[in-house]
């Protein structure tokens, strides 16, 4: 049940591999220009997914055909349009706000929605070759590696990608890129569920609320939004919207 006093998330699941070229018309040029650079067909499939269902939920969003919606990825870093997806203001003046993040890994591609926040999402595929107490290192806060390290080492991979992804999905939210080092992130439990996540020493940074996804036994995923207010999160599939 929604509530006036949370905040409202929607995640949308889709495979990847329900790719359809017929899609393809629908990519604005620098999109194209990704997907073309792409040499693995199943990262052109992941990218190709994740750019129509951005594109067809901001359409039903705006109540005009997918063919219509003008997006921008401006990249805070760099000129690359790599970015956070967000509508282009310059073709939708009047547009209603909605926030959008995207993730894919695996055989998954997730999109997140909100209607009043900034959000962001994250999904990994677990990969039990990593190290991943070496990566820990610099992803992780000094509490939650002497957690891992404790686990033996074929243990470690579920635990430390859920980790991961809380951390991504909370600096995606922030829209700060790659000036946020992941491990910075200060997470406590929250009341009724979820983390409340901080960042020491970087006051410009806002308050998140991060929480986990459910998943397969081989992706891990989560959702964060900025603020620290309860949200209310609702996972749907995807494929009604591409189809």
């Amino acid at each position: 049940m929604r509530t006036g006093h949370a905040v409202d998330v929607d995640v949308w699941w889709a495979e990847h591999r329900r790719a359809d070229p017929a899609w393809l018309p629908l990519l604005e040029p620098g999109e194209r220009e990704r997907y073309d650079a792409y040499r693995r067909p199943d990262d052109r499939a992941r990218f190709l997914t994740g750019a129509t269902l951005v594109r067809r939920l901001f359409a039903q969003h705006l109540g005009v055909q997918p063919a219509r919606v003008r997006l921008t990825r401006t990249c805070p870093d760099c000129p690359r349009p790599h970015g956070k997806v967000r509508l282009d203001r310059r073709a939708h003046p009047q547009g209603p706000p909605m926030e959008v993040s995207v993730s894919h890994s695996g055989q998954w591609v997730v999109v997140s929605t909100c209607r009043s926040r900034p959000v962001g999402v994250d999904v990994e595929r677990l990969d039990p070759t990593l190290d991943h107490a070496a990566l820990g290192r610099f992803a992780l806060p000094s509490d939650e590696l002497r957690a891992l390290r404790d686990l033996p080492v074929p243990a470690r991979a579920a635990p430390f990608t859920q980790r991961w992804a809380r951390r991504e999905a909370a600096v995606k939210a922030t829209g700060a890129g790659l000036r946020v080092p992941v491990g910075s992130l200060e997470l406590v439990p929250a009341a009724p569920g979820g983390w409340i996540g901080t960042w020491p020493g970087r006051p410009d940074l806002p308050v998140v609320r991060v929480y986990d996804l459910d998943s397969d036994d081989e992706h891990r995923a989560a959702v964060a939004v900025l603020g620290s207010e309860p949200a209310v999160i609702a996972n749907h599939d995807a494929a009604a919207v591409l189809r």
